[in-house]
């Protein structure tokens, strides 16, 4: 993913409308990770999931080893502990 040491990341629902297989009302989700912006050189990551799968999340941080801030979805419990995370608000796991 990213060798930065801190990552900021989170998902968002949208609506595709021409997809293979899925209404035009589904969802499919637009999940981003970035660097911090006090970084020098701030990156920013898109990644379109058809799913809020947690498996998707893994494939997203695979081989991310550092500090992410994201909030309390349980699907970044399957990161594991190679990933320690921040700033999560037990109201928002779904």
């Amino acid at each position: 993913m990213c060798s930065a040491h801190h990552l900021q990341g989170d998902e968002t629902p949208i609506e595709v409308l021409r997809e293979p297989g899925k209404a035009a009302t589904s969802r499919s989700y637009m999940w981003v990770a970035r660097t911090p912006i006090k970084q020098p050189n701030p990156i920013v990551y898109y990644a379109y999931g058809a799913t809020r799968s947690g498996v998707f999340v893994q494939s997203l941080y695979e081989g991310y080893l550092g500090v992410l801030q994201c909030d309390g979805y349980s699907g970044y419990n399957l990161l594991g502990n190679s990933v320690h995370r921040t700033g999560l608000l037990d109201s928002c796991s779904a």
